[in-house]
């Protein structure tokens, strides 16, 4: 073997200088071994970094296993089954919603129901949804509008027991059915109503027809899922096209309630003689961008004298 001379020794340290500025300035990422941590594999840069094989897919994989454990433990312990406090209390036939809470509440608890504990779910209506959960025109649609002719039926969607039924504001004529989870399901603008207070029904069973009554704009069902008065958007639970439940289980949480700030903190105009679209947006300090977003409008649309605008 030939000996190393120190000279060679400076020529080498010297090389690998120059290449490791090289590779600095060029930045460039180079994969250099594959290790095995007992689960997955992990690649080895010569920058000194690593990550995983399929980086995107393993942490995908973590989140489900992370969200696993916490669909174990609220299972556990947070289940919300048939026999529940909430099915009873607070029944009241003769207001529409008849919980303590008469405003919306941001709920810190997180609870999973059990959406089929005593029957089946069939679709209140199978038709196209024309309008979804969400702000529409300035104002919070609380539920799903489902398409239909005047006169079609309407069946219970889940088993439960008919809390309210008769005429309320822009519901127009409407029923109110509170499972034995505890939710209710609400369907409005109907032509006729063929159920009455305090009787149970199925998954399926008629309980009236389909109209416009109400503050509707034409035929459709207005339809509501509840959790102690506080609307819960439907499409989250009930898959529309193809008209059955997403899930057998439903995992509350508070994300699901986070509209309810907004509602809170939301202020509305309404527009007088002379008022203008700029002069409504500097008296409440917003612009005039800002009010017909949320109110779907353009800036040229002429104000009605009595339409409510939103503001903030």
């Amino acid at each position: 073997m030939k000996k190393i001379t120190t000279y060679k020794i400076l020529c080498l340290l010297l090389f690998s200088i120059i290449s490791i500025n090289i590779n600095s300035q060029n930045k460039k990422q180079v994969p250099i071994d594959t290790v095995n941590n007992g689960k997955y594999n992990i690649i080895l840069y010569n920058d000194f970094s690593w990550k995983y094989e399929n980086h995107d897919s393993i942490l995908k994989i973590f989140d489900i296993e992370d969200s696993v454990k916490l669909y174990t433990y609220i299972r556990e312990t947070k289940f919300l089954s048939c026999d529940n406090e909430w099915f009873e209390k607070n029944w009241d036939t003769t207001i529409m919603w008849s919980y303590e809470e008469k405003n919306y509440k941001i709920y810190e608890d997180t609870l999973l129901i059990n959406l089929l504990c005593s029957g089946n779910f069939i679709v209140p209506h199978k038709g196209k949804v024309s309008s979804k959960f969400g702000w529409r025109s300035g104002r919070l649609h609380q539920g799903t509008d489902i398409q239909l002719h005047t006169g079609d039926t309407i069946v219970a969607a889940f088993d439960g027991k008919v809390r309210f039924v008769g005429s309320y504001y822009g519901y127009g004529n409407v029923i109110v059915i509170r499972c034995h989870n505890g939710l209710e399901t609400v369907y409005a603008h109907l032509s006729k109503i063929d159920c009455f207070k305090n009787q149970e029904v199925k998954a399926g069973d008629y309980i009236g027809k389909g109209g416009s009554t109400g503050r509707s704009t034409g035929p459709h069902l207005h339809f509501e899922i509840r959790y102690k008065n506080t609307p819960i958007d439907p499409q989250l639970i009930v898959d529309f096209e193809k008209g059955d439940l997403i899930s057998s289980t439903f995992l509350i949480i508070p994300k699901h309630f986070s509209y309810a700030k907004e509602v809170n903190e939301s202020q509305y105009y309404i527009v007088k003689s002379g008022d203008t679209l700029g002069g409504i947006a500097s008296r409440y300090r917003t612009n005039i961008k800002s009010i017909c977003r949320m109110n779907n409008i353009s800036e040229t649309t002429i104000l009605s004298i009595g339409k409510q605008l939103r503001v903030h």
